[in-house]
Formats: C-alpha cells, structure tokens, sequence
C-alpha cells in the first residue's frame, strides 16, 4: 500500500456492473474515487488498485450494479405532501373515501389535503363533491386532489377561507376546481407553510427516492418555485441534499425574480441547479383537460382547456430562452401539442437543450413531421398506461393509435426521459419500465390490443432512465459509468436481463444506493 493521503472516498465494486445501455456494456469492476468514476476493468485490477490505493472493496456477489436512475419529471415537494398525508390510490367506493378521510382529520388543526383518488375508480361511477367533504368534515378546510394533480374538489370550508365563492371557475355545486384554480390553492395553503416543514417534505421525498435507486431527478416545480429553491438551497448548504436535483422552475414565479433571473441560469453544482421553466399548455386526460383537436369521445361538449394560448406560448418560449433556460411545456392532448410546436417553430428552437414537451400523450401522424424537424426533448411516463386503464374510452377508437407512442418516438431518434411524474406514479423505477416494456398487455389493459407495436425493449427503456434522461435534463456527467462520470450506482438483487417472464421485473429490488460513490441507503 502506498498511503498515499486521499481525500474523498475511494471504493471499488467488483461483480456483475452495467456501465450503460446504449451499447450495453458488462464489465465486473469499478473504481471511484472522489465522487467519479476513475477506471473501469475487470475485478482483478479493481482488488489490486485497492489494495494499492487503500479503498474499500464492495464485493457484489450475487447482485448487480447499474448506473442511478434519473427521474426526468418529478414533484419532489407533492411527494413529500404524499408521505405525510392520506394516499387515496386505489379507494373504490365513496363511502371508503369519506371513512379514512374522517380518520386521517381528527389529528389535523389546520387545512386537510389529500390525494390520489380516482373517481373512475368509485363504484357510484360519479365524481366527488364538496358535500361528500362536508358531511365528514365540516368544520376545516379541505382539498381532495385527483390523481393526475390537475383537478381538486374543496369542502365548502375550503371555498369561503379562499374566498372562491365568487370565483367563475369554480362549479359551486361540486366544489370541483381545475388547473390554475386548483394552483392557486396549493399556492395559498403552501405560502403558509414554514421553511423548516419544506426541507422536511423535502427530506422525506429524497430518501423515499433512495429506497428505489433514483439518484437524480427533473423537479418540476408548478407553484411556490421561490420558496422551494430556498428550502433546497437551505438543504444543500447543510450537506443534507443527497440526490442531485435539476429544477424547473414554474413561469409564473420566474417573471416576479427581477434581476434574480440574469444570473439564476449560471449557478450550480453537481448536485442542485436551475435548469428550466416548467408551464402548461393543457391539462390531462382524466380530468378531460388534455386540449384535444376533436372532442372527448365520453363526453362530446368538451375538447378540454387551453391553459395557454399559442401566442402566449411563443412569448413565455421567448422568455424563457432568452434568460439561458431549457422550456419544459406540459402538453397531453394533441391539440397542446399542435400548439406549442407551432410556438417553438415561430421562435425558431431546434433540439432538446433548446426545449422539451412534457407527456406528449396523444400524437397525430402529421405532426410527426414538426417533431422530426424541432427535435425536442420528450419526458414520458409509461406508468399512466396502467393506472389510466379508461383512456381509450376517452378518445375513442379512432384516436387510440395516437396514445403514447413510444417507440415511435424513439424511432425519430428524439432525446426521451422515462419518468413517473410522482406522486401521479409510483417512484419505483421498475414499475415504470414493467409498464414500458409490457405496455398493459399483461393487465388486460384494453389499450394494448391496438398498440402493441409500441412496446420497448429492457435495453431501451433501461437506457431511456439513465442516459436518456440525463441528456434530457441537460447533464452530461450522469447516465452512465464511464469514466470520468459521477459515480451514481444502483445494487439490485437480480440481473433485470435474466427475467424469465417480465413480471419478475417488478420484483427487483434495492439493495445499496451509492450517490458520489457515497453510500445513502
């Protein structure tokens, strides 16, 4: 040993190792010294240059190592809100919502939130109403929020502290609000909140991401951008930011930062920057606020909500381009797309670093031609194949062709994140790629009877969550390890590859997280 006198960690891993997917490449040795990636090579030199070097050795055994995944869209915040709060998947009946509703509200003083119904779920086969709220809690505020996060129903307690009574885009019957109705709530209840219960949802979010190997994430921010940077700022100066964090900050706050913005695009490190402005031109699909170019086929007087015109699409393009970041547009339904593609094209932005659409859920034909010649970044998430088992009611039989094409996508050669948009999916990175590869098929999902072609391979969706949504986010020091790569490493139990049947894929699990060849779980 030559003692030499290394600072930072010095750790080799020897065993099974994919450095990367696109090629795919196996070696059984690493070894990272300082938060990189320094040499790869069999296990041989591994061990000797440890025992030279002095490092300590992770003999991987049986297990396998891969390269962190990277979450391309997430709501780091809302999942931390998720953690802390009732998780309403799955509840089938109106009288279960009211039952755990009632429960989880007793030990709360102030407004109630929770999340995660699905009212195509209820067996009564109709959407909550402010009136089922108050018949259970009548006397504090509060927010039931959909599934997909673009659709809310308040109690009527809820309505007069927001002073929404009045308010034209509330339905006072349902007490049901949508998109930037329902933001203006999270907003005001979030405001109220203090710094310190940011970094705890935060905190909490970061190390349930850990649990799954999801190393770095696009956090999407669509409210209250300002005070969230300064919780994550706050976190990282306390060394307590153990994921590398790329924000996308919401438009909205980014026009009220003044002289902030001028310099906002040039800082960072390797673990927090401000990279992008997220904003929406639709809403979604199961709130049938996706802007469709013909109506909803379940419901004909509706083809959604343009949240943003083109023209003020062009503009916020123009901003935001204009101050150094990456646009993110959120854009479901055909018609957003139609819009922000003729916005992008008016500016004159061409590839991925220049903007990404955000779901890009229904594609016509002809509009595959814009997108070959734009070339923007796309951050998709197979997992709304499964829990959005209604969608080819929605738009019905002559459109379904249209819905998620992702292999269509990756066929023009486009920069693609794979995502879960959390805590809309589930975090765990192997539930989206089961949902990518299988697309339903396995789940008597009605819409893989006409899409099958649209499936992706193990290999290209493995890609997809690494480098893939590095490059999306514009990062070029994660994705893979090579050298000179950040050494961002998953442990799992099994090699995903020698899965006899793809529902073993959902079996997979963690076993070490590495972040910095620092080890956090």
């Amino acid at each position: 040993m030559l003692g030499l006198d290394l600072e930072g960690v010095c750790r080799g891993f020897v065993g099974r190792i994919y450095t990367s997917f696109n090629p795919v490449r196996v070696v059984d040795g690493v070894l990272t010294y300082g938060g990189r990636v320094v040499f790869v090579g069999s296990s041989r030199d591994v061990e000797s240059l440890c025992n030279v070097l002095g490092c300590e050795l992770v003999d991987l055994g049986s297990y396998t190592a891969l390269p962190g995944f990277i979450d391309s869209h997430i709501h780091l915040l809302d999942v931390g809100e998720v953690l802390n709060s009732l998780d309403l998947r799955g509840v089938k009946s109106i009288e279960e919502f009211k039952s755990l509703l009632k429960e989880f509200s007793k030990s709360l003083g102030g407004w109630v939130i929770v999340r995660g119904f699905d009212h195509e779920l209820l067996s009564s086969g109709r959407m909550l109403s402010r009136y089922d709220l108050d018949e259970v809690v009548p006397d504090k505020p509060v927010v039931a929020i959909r599934v997909c996060g673009h659709l809310g129903v308040l109690n009527s307690k809820a309505l007069e502290v927001l002073r929404l009574l009045n308010e034209g885009k509330v339905d006072l019957s349902s007490g049901v609000v949508v998109e930037d109705v329902l933001d203006r709530v999270l907003e005001r209840v979030r405001y109220e909140m203090s710094l310190d219960e940011f970094e705890k949802l935060l905190v909490d979010a970061q190390n349930h991401l850990m649990r799954f190997g999801v190393t770095s994430v696009g956090l999407i921010s669509t409210t209250v951008s300002d005070k969230l940077l300064l919780a994550l700022l706050s976190l990282q100066r306390k060394k307590a930011l153990k994921i590398r964090v790329r924000m996308y900050m919401s438009y909205k706050t980014l026009k009220s930062l003044g002289l902030l913005t001028k310099v906002l695009s040039s800082l960072g490190n390797e673990w927090l920057r401000v990279v992008g402005v997220k904003f929406f031109a639709d809403g979604s699909l199961g709130a049938r606020t996706a802007l469709l170019s013909k109506p909803y086929s379940d419901d004909p007087l509706t083809s959604g909500v343009e949240v943003m015109s083109r023209d003020e699409l062009t503009q916020a393009l123009r901003d935001v381009v204009g101050l150094g970041f990456q646009p993110a547009v959120h854009a479901i339904g055909d018609k957003a797309l139609d819009n922000v593609l003729e916005a992008a094209n008016t500016v004159g932005l061409v590839g991925p670093n220049s903007f990404r659409v955000e779901h890009a859920s229904v594609i016509r034909d002809d509009q595959l031609e814009l997108i070959t010649k734009l070339r923007p970044g796309i951050a998709i998430q197979p997992h709304f194949i499964l829990t959005d088992w209604w969608v080819v009611k929605r738009v019905g039989l002559e459109r379904v062709r249209f819905l998620y094409r992702f292999k269509t996508l990756l066929n023009l050669n486009l920069v693609i994140g794979l995502s879960t948009d959390a805590p809309v999916e589930p975090v765990d990175p192997w539930e989206t790629i089961y949902a990518a590869v299988t697309r339903g098929c396995l789940d008597s999902i009605e819409l893989c009877r006409y899409s099958e072609d649209e499936k992706l391979t193990l290999t290209e969706a493995l890609h997809l969550y690494t480098t893939g949504s590095a490059r999306l986010l514009r990062d070029y020091e994660v994705g893979s390890l090579e050298v000179g790569m950040l050494a961002d490493i998953v442990v799992v139990d099994r090699d995903p590859f020698k899965a006899s049947d793809p529902k073993e894929l959902r079996k997979v699990s963690t076993v070490k997280v590495f972040i910095g060849s620092e080890e956090v779980f």
